[in-house]
C-alpha cells in the first residue's frame, strides 16, 4: 500500500497539506534511520538525512544540498599542558595556546612579570584630565595632557638619546622651591644651523669660554691686565685713597690738600697723582709706613706721581 507523504502532519491517511511530489512513498521514510537533531532534504529523488552538526558549525548550501559547516579561524581553542594562575597564554606553532612561565601578568596589582623582572607601569587618566604614566610602586613618572592643556611633566630625570629639540626656547627653572627660572633661546633669525660643542670641563676660575670659529669651545684665559679696573677721582679737598681690589686711581688734586695712602699691605693696586694747583700738595701715609723711607712727600703744581706698594711701604715708579 502506498501513500503520499503530507508537509503538515505525515500521519498516513492525512490528504489536507501539499505534497512534496508525486510518488514520494512512505516507504522512503521507512527506509531512514533517525537521530535527536537530525534534518531531512529532498535531494530531488528522495528524502535524505543530514545528521546533526557539531557545537558553533552553521548550515549552508552548496550545489543546492543543504550541510554544515565551521567558521574558518573559528572554533574552540585548545590548551596545552595544565594552565597556572597568572600566566600569560601564546600562541604555538601547531595553532594551539598554552602558558609561558615566564610571562605573567596579576590582575591585582596589574604587575607584568617578564622573565623574573616585575614591570608595573601603569597609565590612566589623572585628575588633572591629563594622561598620568605611574612607576612600580605607584611612583608618578610623568603626566600629560595636565589641565587639559599641552603641557607635559616630568617627575624625575629625563633621558634623551636622540636629539631635543625646542621651537621656542629652554627654561631651567631653579633648583631650589622658587618659580623663577633662566631662559636659553636662539635668535628670532639665523642664517643657516649650527652646533655649539661645550669643552670636556667646567673650566678654572676667570676663564671665559671662546670658540675656534667652528663650533668648538674650550676655556681661554685673558691676556693683559687681567681684569683691572681704574677709578679718577678729581678732589679740591683732602682725602684718603680708595683701597679696592685690582683697581688702579688717579687722583687730580686742585688745592693745597692731603691725599692719605691707604695701608701698603696686601695692596696691588697702582695710585696716579697729580696736583692741579698753584701750590704744593702733601702725600702722607698711615702708621709707620713711608714713601720711599719718608712718612710723607711734597709734590710741586703741575707735577704728578705714580705710587706702589711692596706690600710693607709705598714706593715712586
Amino acid at each position: 500500500m502506498s501513500q503520499l507523504f503530507n508537509t503538515n502532519n505525515p500521519g498516513i491517511g492525512d490528504t489536507g497539506g501539499v505534497t512534496l511530489e508525486e510518488g514520494l512513498l512512505l516507504s522512503d521514510l521507512a527506509s531512514l534511520s533517525y537521530a535527536t537533531g537530525d534534518i531531512l532534504y529532498y535531494d530531488g529523488s528522495q528524502l535524505q538525512r543530514l545528521p546533526i552538526g557539531t557545537n558553533n558549525q552553521y548550515l549552508k548550501v552548496a550545489t543546492d544540498i543543504p550541510a554544515w559547516a565551521t567558521v574558518a579561524g573559528g572554533g574552540d581553542v585548545s590548551k596545552v599542558g595544565t594552565p597556572v594562575n597568572n600566566q600569560v597564554g601564546v600562541w604555538t606553532g601547531d595553532g594551539t595556546i598554552e602558558g609561558d612561565a615566564s610571562l605573567t601578568f596579576d590582575t591585582t596589582t596589574d604587575a607584568l612579570t617578564v622573565a623574573g623582572v616585575v614591570i608595573t607601569p601603569v597609565i590612566r587618566a589623572s585628575s588633572s584630565a591629563g594622561l598620568l604614566v605611574e612607576a612600580n610602586g605607584g611612583t608618578d613618572v610623568a603626566d600629560f595632557g595636565a589641565g587639559g592643556g599641552s603641557n607635559a611633566t616630568f617627575y624625575g630625570g629625563v633621558t634623551v638619546n636622540g636629539q631635543l629639540r625646542s621651537n621656542t626656547a629652554l627654561l631651567l627653572e631653579e633648583t631650589g622651591a622658587g618659580t623663577d627660572a633662566i631662559t636659553i633661546q636662539a635668535p628670532a633669525s639665523i642664517g643657516a644651523s649650527f652646533t655649539l660643542t661645550l669643552p670636556d670641563t667646567d673650566g678654572n676660575a676667570n676663564e671665559y669660554l671662546k670658540t675656534d670659529g667652528s663650533g668648538v669651545l674650550s676655556w681661554g684665559t685673558p691676556s693683559g691686565t687681567g681684569g683691572i679696573s681704574r677709578t679718577i677721582v678729581v678732589t679740591s679737598g683732602s682725602v684718603t685713597a680708595g683701597s679696592a681690589s685690582s683697581t688702579d686711581y688717579a687722583y687730580f688734586v686742585a688745592g693745597a690738600h692731603t691725599i692719605s695712602m691707604p695701608a701698603a699691605s696686601g695692596n696691588t693696586n697702582r695710585y696716579t697723582i697729580k696736583n692741579n694747583h698753584s701750590a704744593a700738595i702733601t702725600i702722607d701715609t698711615v702708621g709707620a709706613e713711608n714713601i720711599d723711607g719718608t712718612a710723607s712727600i711734597q709734590i710741586a703744581p703741575e707735577d704728578s706721581v705714580d705710587l706702589i706698594s711692596d706690600g710693607t711701604n709705598w714706593f715712586v715708579v
